[in-house]
């Protein structure tokens, strides 16, 4: 390297938050005729999103969780696991539907996790 150039060093420069909030946004903007389903492509990349940093993770949490759709003991099993491993999941949810035959164990469970779980309306199918 020639020592009459010196190096540049460029530092990263934080991305606002607000910034990183409309480019999630922006992802799942495609599926709004069907908001509570997103799209399996939408889905892989806003957890991808998530995988980036701190700021990422929360705004893709917001879609990510907007809605469950249970439709089988495996996935309300899991979602008891995750709802219990998180109240900040809990306050992404807006609503979820459930397969009444699968959910008889957990929703007592599902349902007492927090008040703002038990404040909305379960969808049955």
């Amino acid at each position: 390297m020639d020592p009459s150039h010196k190096s540049l060093t460029v530092l990263p420069q934080a991305i606002p938050s607000e910034l990183i909030g409309k480019i999630v946004e922006k992802l799942v903007e495609r599926d709004r005729p069907d908001y509570l389903r997103l799209s399996k492509d939408t889905e892989t990349q806003l957890k991808q999103c998530a995988l980036v940093n701190h700021t990422f993770l929360l705004h893709s949490q917001q879609h990510l969780f907007w809605h469950m759709d249970l439709d089988g003991e495996q996935r309300v099993a899991r979602a008891v696991r995750i709802l219990q491993a998180s109240d900040r999941v809990c306050d992404r949810i807006k609503s979820i539907a459930l397969d009444c035959f699968a959910a008889t164990s957990n929703l007592g469970i599902l349902k007492g996790k927090s008040a703002k779980l038990s404040s909305f309306p379960l969808i049955f199918f």
